[in-house]
């Protein structure tokens, strides 16, 4: 059935998918190539390397210093222009090569038929074995373009059906993708035939499973961004996809950063690699922040303020990607973001002296760069004049870099660690914009948590179903108020995915859960037992045993502890707030 859409497909939709991926490799070889910039910079000196003169008036001293700044000068024009002709060479190529492809690609059906009719025609009408295995040889070369072009063709239907997803079911008829509905049914933990699922009426199935609507557009969502990312990775031509490959011509046009490189991580290098660890999920706000502080003339440095665990990380490493891949400002495009690594920085140092003087020395090469945003994570610990063994100050170094027009500085700190350390140093609170950092909400949480489950159930070939996941998310905001999300529930749902893989169970249920959060909240969590049911109802009682009368106090105190263990309660509040008042000696 599906066949009868191939011409439709072959004729209509794969031509723009052929333009698509032309102009996609048309812009990357430009980009990979850097033409345009190694241009604009053709004649820079080769790596940034320039000779300075010494002081006095030497003309032997000033004709070789001119010599050689002229040499590398040559050299890196030579350089740039054997890269500018061997991208305009391959661009010219790529040019000309997508228009025939798709002329073919147009083509190709009617080749094929006349390619095996003639050969089927000259194996019948000939006797000599070569020139037969010849003929088998473009037969099995026109049916593997067959078998090419329907794989093309069932993938483009994939994505199609993936498109027109209902997001809004009603009944199991409202389901049009069959994969769909199956991700649906493994993720409510039900273990049924398609058969058994249609028997069963769709709105008794979710209360008997616990779900509310928004539940199954959360798991719907849920199965097209995991079918999306996959379809997205095939596509090699799709230009982020290519962008990772890099570039051999961007780097030539600023100065290289030997030392820089020796106590800094890369992380645009990182994200290039291996790409972004986490999705950024909810963070526009806090991006477009960045950018606007990041693009300003003056104290142009960003200060991220959050919890830890809250995500600063992850903002920074998608803010990275954005710079890698050039979709924000055009003057922060391209550029390098690099972590300073205070550990190699402090490594084999003697004294506070040597380690100002390594940072000094890398922070000239950053500006001599030209193209660094150079990230400090939690600067409050090293802005402080306070003395002990671990602590360095490097805000005296630091002052007269965040000034600088050619580096961009992105710091993290948190909310104490601003008010205690930053606040109290005019310099570097005057040179950062404060950019603040939220705590996300239950469904961000939910989001984020889908995305760190595929790796955990391919790490230790466990499930986990959706309202586990849900779970997880509320618990934590009930019982753990001392640490932020999303790090909490991460933490909760990489520990009971090892508890049940330690029990060698097959679907992480709401009892690991439970156990969990129980052992990090220290209060029994999950469905009362007998023995706690026992205790709650008579907790008057029990209590009474060491207070004698005050009624209304252990009245109150017995309400307040049932609201809680039944759930009712609000999660963001204390358990009770109580005021007892009284003459000194009563009780």
């Amino acid at each position: 059935m599906q066949l009868i859409k191939y011409p439709t497909w072959h004729y209509l939709q794969a031509p723009k998918e052929i333009l698509k991926a032309w102009l996609n490799i048309l812009k990357f070889n430009w980009y990979f190539f850097s033409i345009w910039l190694l241009v604009k910079t053709l004649l820079r000196p080769w790596k940034g390397d320039k000779v300075k003169r010494g002081r006095g008036f030497d003309p032997k001293e000033l004709a070789q210093v001119l010599f050689m700044n002229l040499l590398s000068r040559m050299i890196g024009m030579m350089l740039r222009i054997i890269v500018i002709c061997l991208g305009l060479f391959l661009q010219i190529i790529l040019f000309i090569l997508g228009p025939v492809f798709l002329l073919f690609w147009l083509m190709l059906p009617i080749i094929i038929v006349i390619g095996v009719f003639y050969s089927i025609i000259l194996i019948n009408a000939t006797s000599i074995i070569q020139e037969d295995i010849v003929m088998y040889l473009v037969l099995g070369f026109l049916l593997l373009l067959v078998i090419l072009s329907l794989r093309a063709f069932y993938r483009a239907n994939a994505e199609y059906k993936l498109n027109r997803i209902n997001k809004n079911p009603k009944s199991w008829k409202d389901f049009n993708n069959k994969k769909c509905l199956k991700f649906f049914v493994a993720r409510t933990g039900r273990d049924l035939s398609m058969r058994a699922i249609h028997k069963s009426p769709f709105n008794k199935y979710l209360f008997n499973n616990h779900l509310k609507q928004e539940d199954v557009l959360n798991i719907i969502n849920w199965y097209v961004r995991t079918q999306s990312t996959k379809i997205l990775r095939r596509k090699f031509w799709n230009y982020n996809n290519l962008l990772r490959l890099g570039s051999i011509g961007h780097d030539w046009s600023y100065a290289y950063t030997p030392y820089l490189d020796k106590f800094s991580i890369n992380i645009t290098d990182q994200i290039e690699k291996h790409g972004l660890r986490l999705r950024l999920i909810s963070r526009e706000d806090e991006i477009q922040k960045m950018e606007q502080v990041l693009s300003q003339a003056k104290d142009n440095n960003a200060l991220l303020i959050g919890e830890p665990g809250i995500g600063r990380e992850t903002i920074v490493q998608g803010f990275a990607s954005l710079v890698l891949y050039g979709k924000t400002i055009p003057s922060l495009c391209r550029k390098r973001v690099l972590e300073l690594d205070i550990n190699s920085l402090t490594a084999g140092a003697s004294n506070n002296q040597e380690i100002q003087a390594r940072l000094k020395q890398a922070l000239d090469q950053a500006v001599k760069a030209g193209n660094i945003i150079l990230v400090i994570r939690e600067i409050h610990n090293f802005v402080s004049a306070d003395n002990g063994i671990g602590k360095i100050d490097i805000s005296e170094i630091l002052s007269p870099y965040l000034k600088h027009d050619n580096l961009n500085f992105i710091a993290t700190t948190t909310p104490q660690g601003f008010y205690t350390k930053i606040k109290n140093n005019q310099a570097i609170l005057n040179s950062f914009k404060n950019v603040e950092v939220n705590e996300p909400n239950t469904q961000e949480t939910i989001l984020i948590l889908q995305d760190i489950a595929h790796a955990l159930e391919r790490k230790s070939k466990t499930h986990l179903i959706y309202q586990s996941l849900k779970t997880i998310v509320l618990k934590t905001n009930q019982y753990i108020q001392n640490i932020p999300q999303p790090e909490k529930a991460i933490s909760v749902l990489d520990q009971a995915f090892a508890l049940a893989d330690s029990k060698h169970a097959k679907v992480v249920q709401a009892k690991h859960i439970n156990t969990i959060i129980s052992q990090k909240a220290k209060v029994p969590v999950g469905t009362l037992q007998d023995k706690e049911k026992e205790m709650l109802l008579n907790l008057e009682n029990i209590l009474h045993k060491t207070v004698i009368n005050q009624e209304l106090a252990i009245s109150s105190i017995s309400h307040a502890m049932r609201r809680s263990r039944a759930g009712i309660s609000k999660t963001k509040k204390p358990i009770g707030t109580f005021l007892f008042l009284g003459p000194t000696g009563v009780g």
